[in-house]
């Protein structure tokens, strides 16, 4: 009896029919460009009615890792010294023990030497910088010229390009450090990288009243830079990746725009079906049918991955419009619910769009996923980013009396004071992410300095 019940039920229950098209559409929305164009190049070696139309090419795909093997050259004393040669097999490298290996050599004020390695220490692996300068000195309680000194100092270091807010600037600061650099590259990273992404030499020509010649030798030398510098410190590999759409802030909206320069599309080649059409037998055609039925399949699975694609990063943009606008500094909590309710698809469907996708913004080059982060809420029902909370428990403990240090409750109270809603036990495990000691800890460290 209870078995039967369990099989009516089950007959009874909703079932879902996924068709060849919708699983073929969820499919593509998880792709990369490279992944793309990879499936539709199999796709049309196995369907002879499919032909792929490559998209123009684009900059980024050129701007790969170029670490493998190199060894940058530092000068210590009187003898050249390469610091990868300083690092044992065992040891594995990271960006903030390589700037601290640099400082070593040099002779920085103890001031100096804190806001630079604060900063390396809030780099990604690229080598790009994740906080603003306001943020570092708030964080480090001193001028904010202070901090931006010890940033010059980091984007003085090796590789060149570390340090860097966004994509132009370590591009910029490579062109600068490079003796043999072209004369026009600097300008056209400055004014007019979209346009060298898509590759609108002619438009670039007439701005700087310069031939076209000029404009494709600058070209040649950037497409040598590397885009992500740190990369080839904390690892040998490192994923290719490229544009896959750009943003633009209006005083009054934001612009979103795929990148069709690596968005391959693809058309039915109607002259090789005439030709099989009019062959003989039904065997012909019910070829040409089956492989015709599935060339419309993939063209309209593909209009919606890209369609679904444009939604995704409008509403994340949409979201983190004063970000992108440079209005805030940080990133504000976001969900892949929020934009999966904002944009009426599941929430999977979200997961898979932002995988493997990268935008270019006024604020610099980002990983799509990089936009959604966890949040608090506060008294009122706003969001504030688990960031903004542990950059506050680190200011609080960093104006702590030492030797009466704040316990996590107190700190919980604080910041519920303040109109956080936060519990003892996530800021315990803020403050740890952070390792910062526990009170007990820092009272005994200060006890025995």
């Amino acid at each position: 009896m209870f078995e039967a019940g369990i099989r009516i039920q089950q007959e009874l229950g909703p079932k879902l029919h996924m068709t060849a098209e919708l699983r073929q559409s969820i499919e593509l929305l998880q792709y990369s460009a490279q992944e793309l164009a990879s499936f539709l190049q199999e796709q049309a070696y196995s369907n002879p009615l499919i032909e792929v139309v490559w998209g123009y090419e684009s900059l980024t795909p050129h701007l790969r890792h170029r670490g493998h093997g190199k060894k940058r050259i530092l000068s210590g004393g009187n003898d050249d010294i390469s610091l990868l040669e300083l690092v044992s097999d065992e040891e594995k490298m990271t960006l903030e023990r390589w700037v601290e290996r640099q400082l070593r050599m040099m002779p920085y004020s103890r001031e100096q030497y804190r806001a630079v390695m604060y900063l390396a220490g809030n780099m990604d692996e690229s080598g790009y910088l994740t906080i603003s300068a306001a943020q570092a000195a708030a964080d480090l309680s001193v001028p904010e010229h202070v901090v931006l000194e010890a940033l010059q100092t980091l984007q003085s270091l090796d590789p060149a390009g570390i340090g860097a807010r966004n994509l132009q600037e370590c591009l910029t600061l490579q062109i600068r450090r490079d003796p043999a650099a072209v004369p026009l590259a600097y300008e056209i990273v400055r004014e007019c990288l979209p346009e060298l992404a898509k590759r609108k030499y002619g438009d670039i020509s007439r701005r700087f009243g310069v031939s076209l010649c000029d404009v494709e030798q600058a070209a040649r030398y950037i497409l040598t830079l590397d885009p992500k510098p740190g990369a080839s410190i904390v690892s040998e590999e490192q994923p290719d990746f490229v544009i896959d759409a750009y943003v633009r802030v209006h005083h009054d909206r934001v612009e979103v725009t795929l990148n069709e320069g690596v968005m391959p599309s693809i058309t039915v080649r109607h002259e090789y079906a005439r030709l099989l059409q009019q062959a003989e037998g039904e065997e012909c055609a019910a070829y040409v049918r089956k492989h015709l039925a599935s060339a419309h399949r993939l063209m309209k699975s593909l209009e919606q991955r890209n369609a679904t694609l444009l939604q995704v990063i409008t509403a994340v943009v949409e979201k983190q419009r004063g970000f992108f606008s440079g209005d805030t500094a940080e990133i504000v909590p976001l969900t892949l619910k929020q934009v999966a309710d904002r944009i009426g698809k599941h929430e999977s469907t979200v997961s898979r769009t932002v995988k493997n996708k990268t935008i270019y913004t006024p604020r610099g080059l980002f990983e799509l996923r990089r936009f959604f982060v966890n949040g608090v809420e506060k008294a009122d029902g706003e969001m504030v980013s688990a960031a903004s909370v542990r950059a506050r428990i680190k200011a609080i403990i960093d104006a702590e009396n030492k030797r009466s240090p704040w316990s996590d409750q107190q700190i919980c109270a604080i910041l519920t004071g303040e109109g956080v809603r936060i519990s003892r036990r996530t800021v315990a495990k803020y403050r740890e992410e952070m390792r910062i000691l526990s009170a007990a800890l820092r009272r005994e460290r200060t006890g025995r300095a």
